[in-house]
């Protein structure tokens, strides 16, 4: 072999040595540009939520606010050009959600109030629109982040809002088991304590699943009035219920909450049963309003010698020695026996 050739061959080897580097390189970095990342929706490792640009099942034009000097002020119904039939704004800062439907006139008008629970993370002063509805379980199951001893928790009816913010109903501890509901955390309703979702009753987050499609815009605003509807009330579960286990709004037939006689408590109507304290001041005004301070101590005086309680004794003292002659046939020992017992039992 001469050297001319053994030269040829060593450049062919060596070009084809770069030729497969190169495609190992190239190959490496179409897999990692094609790899999609689910950090937007990283709530579990199910069901992962990829975003594409495609149209959903049911088209909407994409929804565009009109500016305005004061875009938080809930009295300024939304303006949108849009097809959506419903438009929803949650209330970051009273906790309630309200949506708004189309009517006759073109122009939405407030339908639905609902009570919530967002998050330090939930997003403020924006809008976005329902990107996704999960289906899993019939009733939109989905793992969400764990707080407390829990890794995970599991929320009905959820749609993907954007990234990790999702309405759902208050969480439960075992997937698909509706009687594991956190109810520590339902009694919550109303405040500041999710990790950034939207916490509803299970009737409010199934309503919002079954009749808001994707696409319908959904703002976020901070202010201190709840909304034209103001914010609703929600049925307290007491610790020593039964039922606890169960959200009281869940329209299951086996929800035992449908047949219970004890019904929850309404935290926010709790101190308005208190008006009872009414009945004191009337029990007082009478006995100022019959006769004045001063009349008072003089009535005291005479009413003490006539009234006395020593004029009752004396009627039953002289019975007394009526009575001793009986307790010569026994009858005294059972007359005074039912006497103690009448007393006990209305105490009873």
């Amino acid at each position: 072999m001469s050297k001319k050739t053994l030269i040829i061959i060593i450049g062919v080897v060596v070009a084809i040595i770069v030729a497969t580097i190169t495609t190992v390189v190239i190959v490496n970095n179409n897999k990692k540009a094609s790899k999609t990342t689910v950090a937007e929706n990283n709530i579990d490792e199910n069901n992962v939520v990829i975003p594409t640009d495609e149209p959903s099942e049911e088209p909407t034009d994409e929804p565009t606010t009109e500016p305005s000097d004061e875009p938080n002020k809930q009295d300024d119904l939304p303006k949108v050009t849009t097809q959506t039939k419903y438009y929803i704004k949650v209330n970051t800062t009273a906790n309630t959600v309200t949506v708004y439907s189309k009517g006759n006139s073109g122009e939405y008008e407030p339908t639905k109030a609902m009570i919530c629970s967002t998050g330090t993370v939930t997003p403020r002063n924006s809008t976005y629109t329902i990107r996704k509805k999960f289906v899993d379980g019939n009733t939109g199951w989905r793992t969400l982040f764990g707080h407390g001893p829990y890794k995970n928790v599991y929320g009905q009816y959820s749609q993907w809002i954007t990234g990790d913010i999702l309405f759902h109903s208050v969480p439960y501890i075992k997937k698909y088991d509706k009687s594991s509901l956190e109810w520590y955390e339902y009694n919550k309703l109303g405040t500041t304590c999710s990790q950034g979702c939207i916490r509803l009753k299970c009737s409010d987050a199934k309503w919002l699943y079954d009749n808001c499609p994707v696409g319908t815009p959904v703002e976020f605003y901070d202010s201190a009035d709840p909304g034209p509807l103001g914010k609703p009330s929600f049925q307290y579960i007491s610790e020593n219920s039964p039922n606890k286990g169960w959200d009281p709004t869940d329209p299951d037939p086996a929800n035992p909450w449908r047949n219970s006689v004890s019904t929850p408590v309404v935290t926010p109507e709790n101190p308005t049963p208190e008006v009872p304290a009414t009945n004191a001041p009337t029990t007082n005004t009478p006995s100022t309003s019959k006769d004045p301070t001063p009349e008072v101590p003089e009535t005291d005086t005479p009413v003490t010698p006539e009234i006395p309680t020593p004029e009752i004794p004396k009627t039953p003292e002289t019975h007394t020695p009526s009575t001793p002659e009986v307790p010569e046939t026994g009858t005294p020992s059972t007359s005074e026996i039912p006497t103690p017992e009448e007393t006990t039992n209305p105490d009873e």
